[in-house]
């Protein structure tokens, strides 16, 4: 079984566009601590990605779409969240383990709208019938 690491490795060589941008970027690179990159923009600016940082934004199991803006929040002030996002989706794109998330519940009404904006979270799956209208009065 391969590890993250191990699959940022196999990047090396590739060129990868940022998520949010036409920008593609070259992962020349993957040391151990890092991954060293050259944006291909015209002015060869070496750029280097924390292998930390990777790891915990891959490690998240969000969407793609929502990669490059957790990347932003929780590394503020980094000039590269563009490439960590990109980074992550191709790693997580190659995990054979990974898990799609599910799509949003779209509520079909207002009583459905109040109550899914009370509920959170919890990762549990309850039956349709523990779900019914009729159950929740029981």
């Amino acid at each position: 079984m391969s590890t993250l690491w191990d699959r940022v490795r196999q990047l090396e060589g590739a060129t990868l566009a940022p998520l949010h941008h036409d920008k593609p970027f070259t992962v020349f690179s993957v040391l151990e601590d890092s991954v060293r990159l050259l944006p291909q923009d015209g002015t060869g600016s070496e750029r280097s990605v924390r292998r930390d940082q990777i790891e915990h934004i891959a490690g998240l199991g969000v969407s793609r779409e929502e990669l490059r803006q957790r990347a932003a929040r929780e590394f503020p002030g980094n000039q590269n969240t563009s490439y960590i996002a990109a980074i992550a989706s191709a790693v997580a794109q190659a995990d054979p383990t990974r898990t799609v998330p599910a799509p949003p519940i779209e509520p079909r009404d207002e009583w459905e709208r109040q109550l899914l904006a009370l509920a959170s979270d919890c990762g549990v799956s309850l039956s349709d019938e523990a779900l019914s209208r009729e159950a929740l009065y029981d």
